[in-house]
């Protein structure tokens, strides 16, 4: 019994220490990235666009808070994992816009009541993010795909709604070097994306002219 007793405990601590050495891997192979917005939107404002009617908005919660877990599709990096923080970034680039496109803009908090001529909300509707690794003969390429989807409402002091509108921004770039590099790739497309929701914004509730 004894050598037998002697592989067995040799067996556990060989499975412990594959059990920590997993834990350590998977613990270090966790991304986080955090998105900063981006004024290059306000340039796409009209000069003879610009809403002069005094106006309240808000952000939800959700669109603030936004952020997305993010798993790779291929298994080569399926002990990678990335979380993508994208309210904050998202926020900043429609502050921007607001700030150009609007001569007389408050901003309050979300829940708060809204009394002005023009109070407008500003929601997530929907944010995906995907990754996939395409491989090559020495080294593999990591694709990373973001979309952003938004709304916004526009009502007047009495509760009439004055505009609506669905925003959109998507972004696609690759990265050489595989899993590590991923987060790369993923911080280019989830930019370009929040850039082209800034500029939808502009184009559908500043420059469209249904405010004044």
């Amino acid at each position: 019994m004894g050598p037998v007793k002697f592989m067995w405990d040799k067996q556990m601590r060989l499975n412990i220490v594959f059990a920590l050495g997993s834990m350590v891997m998977l613990s270090a192979c966790s991304h986080s990235i955090t998105l900063s917005g981006t004024g290059a939107s306000a340039s796409e404002v009209m000069p003879n666009r610009i809403i002069q009617t005094p106006t309240q908005y808000s952000y939800t919660q959700d669109l603030t808070n936004a952020s997305k877990s993010i798993e790779p599709e291929s298994a080569s990096c399926a002990a990678h994992t990335y979380k993508l923080s994208i309210g904050p970034g998202i926020k900043e680039t429609l502050d921007a816009a607001i700030s150009a496109g609007f001569a007389k803009a408050t901003e309050t908090h979300d829940g708060e009541v809204m009394t002005a001529p023009y109070n407008m909300r500003i929601d997530a509707e929907d944010i995906s993010a995907r990754i996939s690794v395409i491989p090559r003969m020495f080294s593999s390429r990591v694709e990373a795909h973001v979309e952003i989807t938004g709304r916004v409402d526009v009502r007047d002091a009495q509760g009439t709604p004055a505009a609506r509108a669905m925003i959109y921004g998507e972004g696609t770039e690759s990265a050489d070097g595989g899993c590590f590099n991923a987060e790369t790739a993923i911080h280019l497309a989830g930019d370009k994306a929040i850039r082209r929701l800034g500029t939808d914004f502009v184009y559908k509730v500043i420059n469209s002219n249904i405010l004044h």
